[in-house]
């Protein structure tokens, strides 16, 4: 009887599919590698939770893969972390690599939160419609910081983009509110939508590029250009208001024409 209850709890404790208390699907290095290695792929909709760090050791292969609707991905306080090594100043990657941290090719509904994301070729990538980053820090990663089509919210991107060239920090269409883009090769915040309250420096390229987009209380300083509005068609109007643009090599351009409404900005 007690070798049946040890083989017992010996399964349970290496299960690939370990519950929180809340319910929540635990995910970390043993679990990944008890469930066939990177990356780990999510079919099912439902919570997911980082219960420890994740280290990936391929540049090309993704972290955690969803192929699933309504999936949320708490990463806990914790990172995942990849073998692409970006440092120095300005920053120069060892290589690019093609992974991402938490990519979601063609899900809708995918959340991801609370934690860092560095040494992928990219951080997090979620297309279609209804996706959200909150509290996520993408660092260092090979070419794109954070990439999402939905909201972006209390984020950050440092040191991106410096292994391939069109990289970059933050890019997304939708609400993107109170994120920080510093020292990224390429540009800091590529959007459009509703742009609320970001802070933009040092990236190598451009500050803030919008389409579509109304620009709001944003601070945009010591990039090469601080704003860049495309300004032709009603898809690309830009209304640029109340924010803060200085100290760039030029601080503001407008592209294509007059269709960009630019009023009440401090510019210097």
């Amino acid at each position: 009887m007690r070798n049946l209850l040890f083989v017992l709890l010996a399964t349970t404790l290496t299960s690939p599919c370990m519950l929180a208390a809340d319910g929540q699907i635990l995910i970390n290095q043993a679990t990944v590698m008890a469930s066939g290695g990177f990356p780990y792929t999510i079919t099912q909709s439902g919570s997911y939770k980082l219960s420890g760090n994740l280290t990936v050791t391929n540049a090309n292969t993704d972290a955690i893969h969803v192929n699933a609707d309504n999936v949320t991905i708490d990463l806990n306080g914790f990172s995942i972390v990849g073998p692409v090594i970006c440092r120095g100043t300005p920053v120069t990657c060892n290589s690019n690599g093609t992974g991402t941290g938490v990519d979601a090719p063609s899900s809708t509904g995918v959340t991801v939160t609370n934690g860092s994301i560095r040494g992928m070729g990219a951080g997090v990538f979620l297309c279609c419609e209804g996706n959200t980053v909150d509290k996520v820090h993408a660092h260092y990663n090979g070419n794109i910081g954070i990439q999402v089509i939905g909201t972006v919210t209390g984020s950050t991107a440092v040191g991106n983009g410096a292994g391939a060239p069109g990289g970059g920090g933050i890019a997304g269409f939708g609400t993107i509110s109170g994120d920080t883009a510093t020292s990224n090769v390429g540009f800091g915040f590529n959007v459009g939508g509703v742009v609320i309250g970001n802070y933009a420096s040092g990236n190598t390229s451009i500050g803030i590029e919008a389409r579509g987009a109304m620009l709001s209380g944003n601070a945009v300083n010591g990039n090469q250009t601080g704003v860049y509005a495309y300004c032709s068609g009603p898809s690309l109007n830009t209304l640029i208001v109340n924010n803060t643009v200085s100290g760039n090599v030029a601080n503001l351009f407008l592209a294509f024409g007059g269709g960009c409404v630019v009023t009440d900005n401090v510019v210097n």
